[in-house]
């Protein structure tokens, strides 16, 4: 084999030199430029891409602070108004109650103001009746008639005494 033999080594040693310089000397000038942009545009879009996703990640904080508020604020406010509402109602009730037992009051007054004119005609009903009554009865018994005023006294006493 040509290769080990040590007579041509130092030929294919200087040839060795100048295909590996050559081939150093291309790499270095074509491939080596060509993987470092191309190295430098990925750390670029790596780079382009984390610092687009730290704004992203700002950015959903800022919509899930400003979220977190907005539910607070939603949830302070419907309170507020539950407690508003309650009040009113409260207060509603409160009045309506009020004058629903004003209303009462004026009813049963008026009830009891009817009620009284209804015994008091009741009562001069009843002395009419009772000085008829009284008048007739004594007429058949005794056989005379007594004068309504004698009569109409003797009811108004016992009346009095009853009532």
């Amino acid at each position: 084999m040509p290769q080990l033999d040590f007579a041509t080594f130092p030929t294919q040693l200087f040839w060795l030199l100048i295909s590996f310089s050559i081939l150093y000397c291309i790499i270095w000038r074509t491939v080596i430029p060509r993987i470092s942009n191309v190295m430098e545009e990925r750390q670029s879009r790596v780079n382009g891409d984390l610092e687009r996703a730290n704004n992203l990640q700002a950015e959903a904080k800022m919509v899930l602070n400003s979220y977190e508020k907005a539910l607070t604020d939603g949830r302070s406010e419907a309170q507020n108004l539950l407690k508003e509402t309650a009040l009113k109602i409260a207060k509603r009730q409160i009045d309506q109650e009020t004058a629903l037992s004003e209303r009462i009051k004026q009813m049963s007054k008026d009830a009891e103001a009817r009620i009284k004119g209804v015994r008091e005609k009741a009562m001069a009903d009843v002395k009419v009746i009772a000085v008829e009554l009284a008048q007739a009865t004594t007429a058949k018994l005794f056989e005379e008639v007594s004068s309504e005023e004698e009569v109409l006294n003797v009811v108004e006493e016992v009346m009095e005494e009853k009532v």
